[in-house]
């Protein structure tokens, strides 16, 4: 080969890779689905595009919208600013609209899994719903799909290496490894009373004596009936937050959810999940992620060591500050980039965000014992570290899943609060 051939074909090839790269990174062929997004939270959600084919919204309605609360530290007003669909037109977003409202997610989710397996199966994905069509970016279909909630982080830059090594592999079910919290009732009073449990599924003969949870509403004897109605002989409970499904379990999902459409989500998704990868033999793996259902995370530090956790903490300017940083510090060491259109719709919603990055000093309190977890170092609230303090329990109520060898643990190399982001 001529020399100047050669100086053009390694040109070639150095211009090609990161269009390349970007083209295989695993997270391109799933689609996140957002709930309980905001409008005022765009500038950081639409980031998300830059590493995922695709990136949907659910929208619920807020009845809670602007309702003041009258707690020990006096009284404290919602925030409100609720999506609709006329921001999703305005900003070309998909966003898949429910009036059932955000305390009946089951019936959302049967929606979402049935307009998903729906668009399956042709050469080309080509999705009826309109929500589906502008929200997926590829003309095929996606691997899966990541359902979260808007203020559970998830760093992409660990997921896309965690996949890429195959311990979340793209055609298995993610969940998360440990159970709920229990209902606050006032600081633990000592550190062997905690208020989270390693709840993992319960047979028909165990739901009947379980007193861990506060139930309500006949929800056990609802998730009961319909898991018999399904076929599984376990009820299951588990913080919902975050889950991943493949593709090949839409139209079960979509079934199955139909199935539990009048039983809580907390109950409804991990049982139907679980019931998915036994029927359909798909591995299902955990994921040990910071923090439980109620838990705020007030410290930078603590997100950016760990690949996933609930919840941050978006009131605090600094916090909504940080994440932007770590968002777009990932997105240059992988080349990602959104479209130009996002991009530039990007750089107007930050000019209207009002994030200060100083961190003002955390109270000992705050650090030790993040609100509503246990009583564990900041950073050492796993989900999985906080039940293996709770008290001992029976096998059938114990924290199984945080003992499997497929566990996926969410801790990243520490950095420094305020350092740049190494991205390991």
């Amino acid at each position: 080969m001529q020399p100047w051939r050669a100086i053009l074909l390694l040109a070639a090839i150095t211009d090609a890779t990161p269009q390349q790269q970007r083209q295989h990174q695993p997270l391109q062929k799933v689609l996140l689905v957002l709930t309980v997004a905001r409008r005022d939270r765009f500038y950081l959600t639409r980031r998300y595009e830059r590493f995922f084919g695709g990136v949907a919204y659910v929208i619920w309605p807020q009845p809670g919208c602007g309702r003041v609360y009258h707690g020990r530290a006096g009284p404290r007003q919602v925030p409100c600013a609720p999506l609709n669909a006329t921001d999703c037109d305005a900003h070309g977003l998909g966003c898949l609209v429910d009036r059932a409202g955000a305390e009946h997610r089951t019936p959302t989710y049967a929606r979402l899994f049935a307009d998903l397996a729906e668009a399956d199966g042709a050469d080309v994905f080509a999705p009826r719903k309109e929500w589906l069509r502008k929200a997926w970016r590829h003309t095929r279909a996606p691997s899966g799909v990541l359902v979260a909630h808007m203020d559970f982080w998830l760093q992409p830059l660990a997921f896309q290496r965690r996949v890429a090594k195959g311990l979340l592999p793209s055609d298995a079910i993610w969940t998360l490894a440990a159970g709920l919290n229990a209902p606050p009732t006032g600081p633990p009073p000592a550190p062997q009373h905690l208020r989270i449990y390693g709840k993992g599924c319960l047979s028909f003969e165990d739901l009947v004596n379980e007193q861990d949870w506060t139930w309500g509403h006949g929800v056990r004897d609802f998730a009961k009936e319909a898991a018999r109605e399904l076929g599984t002989a376990e009820v299951c409970a588990a913080q919902a937050d975050l889950f991943h499904a493949p593709r090949q379990a839409f139209s079960y999902l979509a079934r199955a959810a139909r199935v539990f459409g009048g039983v809580a989500h907390e109950v409804a998704a991990p049982t139907i999940l679980r019931a998915a990868a036994a029927f359909l033999k798909l591995r299902q793996v955990y994921l040990d992620c910071w923090g439980c259902t109620q838990s705020w995370c007030t410290d930078p530090n603590i997100f950016r060591r760990h690949a996933c956790g609930h919840k941050l903490d978006l009131r605090q300017p600094w916090v909504r500050s940080a994440w932007r940083a770590l968002l777009d510090a990932q997105a240059v060491k992988l080349g990602a980039k959104a479209s130009p259109a996002t991009e530039a719709a990007l750089r107007l919603l930050d000019r209207g965000a009002r994030d200060d990055p100083i961190v003002p000093p955390l109270k000992p309190c705050c650090r030790d014992r993040t609100h509503g977890c246990c009583r564990l170092p900041g950073a050492a609230q796993t989900a999985c570290a906080c039940v293996a303090r709770d008290p001992g329990r029976p096998p059938a109520n114990g924290t199984g899943a945080c003992t499997r060898p497929d566990l996926v643990a969410s801790a990243v190399r520490p950095t420094p609060l305020g350092a740049p982001w190494d991205g390991s």
